[in-house]
């Protein structure tokens, strides 16, 4: 095998922005697939609680909590009516006293050394609260 002499490598030139759009593009028409971006376990989860942390809208949807109420209300007297703003305070307050609960319960999930919450720890969460005895 004989010894040849390597020739000076070039820089490659830069493209513009123009042709990298094309040639994505042309990527995609061929039926080229790129591979998505793959975020750790718990990432995601991190950041959709805090993106709830910061909104100040209701997390349960407002046709099923008033059927729910409905409901209940039903078993007790027929023929009950409801303001709007009845129905959405009711569930302003129950989304608060949700909220405050599982709260309490991660406090005593992580005080026992555990990141999932269980039946135990809400149930420890409702007795410290003496809302159960």
């Amino acid at each position: 095998m004989s010894r040849t002499k390597e020739t000076a490598r070039t820089k490659k030139t830069i493209t513009s922005k123009k042709s990298k759009k094309a040639s994505k593009g042309s990527d995609a028409a061929s039926g080229v697939k790129t591979a998505q971006r793959r975020w750790r376990p718990g990432t995601v989860a991190l950041r959709e609680i805090r993106q709830f942390q910061r909104s100040t809208d209701l997390l349960l949807q407002k046709a099923p909590f008033q059927r729910l109420v409905r409901e209940v209300s039903g078993a007790q007297k027929e023929g009950l009516r409801f303001q709007s703003s009845a129905i959405l305070a009711a569930q302003e307050a129950t989304e608060s006293y949700i909220v405050s609960l599982l709260a309490d319960t991660n406090r005593a999930c992580i005080h026992s050394g555990r990141v999932t919450i269980q039946p135990k720890d809400i149930h420890l969460a409702l007795c410290l609260r003496g809302e159960r005895a």
